[in-house]
């Protein structure tokens, strides 16, 4: 099993005018043995599974579908695994293959290991990637 450990960074920003007040902003950076850091913008499945995946060699890519609307998917190898999100769930699709990641409101540390399990779910099973042990660090 790989290793990833994650740590975050909170930080202030100005909202970016007078009505606005300060934002608490989080940043997560993947640390991996084998390979450049990453910085995920959310603690969630997409995030986690688009870092690695591209890490492994898959490439994101578009494909139009309707008027104005595109599937976008991650390809290697001439294969493809669809990627859809919408507010509460997040869907990876190969062929007739589909996972569903429910999407969390609040983020703590009891959603970390859902998240995690998940994760992994995708990646062995569609990607034909290996697990990750993920490791918070604060």
């Amino acid at each position: 099993m790989e290793k990833a450990t994650i740590t975050t960074r909170e930080f202030l920003v100005e909202g970016g005018c007078n009505a606005c007040g300060l934002i608490n902003c989080c940043t997560y950076t993947l640390h991996f043995t084998d390979s450049p850091d990453q910085t995920v913008e959310n603690m969630d499945e997409a995030a986690l599974v688009t870092a690695i995946a591209l890490k492994g060699g898959w490439r994101q890519g578009t494909e139009p579908v309707g008027i104005g609307e595109d599937a976008i998917y991650f390809q290697k190898d001439g294969e493809k695994i669809y990627f859809e999100e919408d507010n509460f769930k997040t869907t990876f699709k190969k062929g007739s293959t589909t996972i569903t990641c429910p999407k969390y409101k609040v983020h703590d540390r009891q959603d970390l290991p859902a998240i995690f399990a998940k994760t992994n779910e995708v990646l062995t099973s569609l990607f034909q990637l290996p697990a990750y042990d993920f490791v918070m660090v604060d």
